[in-house]
């Protein structure tokens, strides 16, 4: 019973922190919904419903939950601005062992983004291709009937 109160008192903060993150570029908004989707799996079905059924969830986490994977103009999007606010991060602290936390940290996103995340096409391009595959095949039976 403590371990669902302490799994679901973990979710909601990480909710706030995740929430706040939407609003504050200084935030990052998904691995803290994550860690709210882990903690609320854990600690009570109805919370992982109700979470899965929010808007923030459905916007931020079903895609890459359902496929493991980004776009390129998403991991780019998100590669860029953590990596802008790292930086910037890095060169106004004074203090060594926060800027050896911030090394690490940015490079532990950037194997992650790099080798751990999969890159997917995006599904307008997707789609495109599609179209061109078809015009490719119908233009190949034309030329078949045509003999």
């Amino acid at each position: 019973m403590l371990k669902k109160v302490l799994f679901i008192g973990a979710g909601a903060a990480a909710l706030v922190l995740g929430v706040l993150g939407v609003a504050l570029p200084v935030l990052p908004t998904a691995p803290f919904l994550l860690l709210a989707l882990y903690c609320f799996t854990k600690g009570s079905d109805k919370l992982s419903q109700w979470f899965q059924g929010t808007s923030l969830y459905k916007k931020r986490l079903a895609e890459y939950r359902r496929t493991k994977s980004l776009t390129l103009k998403r991991k780019l999007s998100i590669q860029i601005f953590a990596g802008s606010v790292m930086v910037i991060s890095f060169i106004t602290i004074d203090s060594l062992v926060l800027r050896v936390i911030l090394a690490l940290g940015f490079i532990a996103h950037n194997y992650v983004f790099l080798f751990v995340i999969k890159t997917r096409k995006d599904q307008a391009r997707n789609n495109k291709d599609l179209i061109s595959d078809k015009r490719i095949r119908l233009n190949d039976e034309t030329n078949e009937n045509a003999l």
